[in-house]
């Protein structure tokens, strides 16, 4: 079975975040659904600019300047749900955020005894999804990697495929460019139902053994 990627699996709020509001403090006394009982350990990635790491119940919460990113430890349904109560309820907390585009993403990297098929159909439930384009295979970096992208009624599905001597793995993305605070709402709430699409969809891309 394919296996995901943890650090992969989130929802990415892309806007302009008030860092200084983010605390042990603020989580536990906004967002008592999931942190009222559970310490917070605090940690910190150096990048562009140091980003604090809020991780308590499973769940991994990073704030920066420019995006918001909630993701998990351990990956299960009731995790799942507690990323989509978060985002929503932290777009509550702080509902004049501005807010430009969020993305629910999930990676899978195939075991040994796997292999990507090699034709299916990236649209095996057309009442949600409708293919829209496909782009060329290409060789970059020694990686044969394949991209789709698939128009949703409120947003889109960017697929992508990759495999080298290093790694081979399908990335799922689902982009949504935000206009008003309709599509915000929208969006966030959406992040299971995408993610266990997700799930679905990787069943026609992955096969055991050879490409059939």
């Amino acid at each position: 079975m394919p296996k995901v990627i943890l650090n992969k699996c989130n929802v990415n709020i892309s806007g302009v975040w008030n860092v200084g509001i983010f605390s042990p403090a603020w989580l536990k006394t906004e967002l008592p659904e999931v942190f009222s009982a559970k310490e917070i350990e605090i940690g910190a990635a150096i990048g562009p600019e140091i980003q604090l790491r809020f991780t308590s119940n499973e769940i991994v919460v990073v704030p920066s300047s420019r995006k918001l990113v909630i993701g998990l430890l351990v990956y299960s349904s009731e995790n799942l749900d507690k990323i989509q109560l978060l985002a929503t309820k932290i777009f509550e907390k702080l509902p004049h955020t501005p807010i430009t585009a969020i993305g629910n993403n999930l990676d899978f990297e195939l075991e040994e005894n796997e292999s990507f098929a090699s034709e299916f159909n990236p649209n095996p439930r057309p009442e949600e999804i409708e293919f829209s384009k496909h782009t060329f295979p290409g060789m970059t970096l020694g990686a044969k990697i394949n991209q789709y992208v698939l128009s949703m009624e409120k947003g889109v599905l960017n697929l992508k495929t990759t495999q080298s001597t290093e790694a081979r793995r399908v990335e799922f993305n689902f982009h949504y460019e935000i206009r008003n605070k309709t599509m915000i709402v929208d969006a966030l709430s959406s992040f299971k139902s995408s993610i266990e699409l997700a799930g679905r969809l990787k069943e026609k891309i992955i096969v055991m053994g050879d490409k059939k």
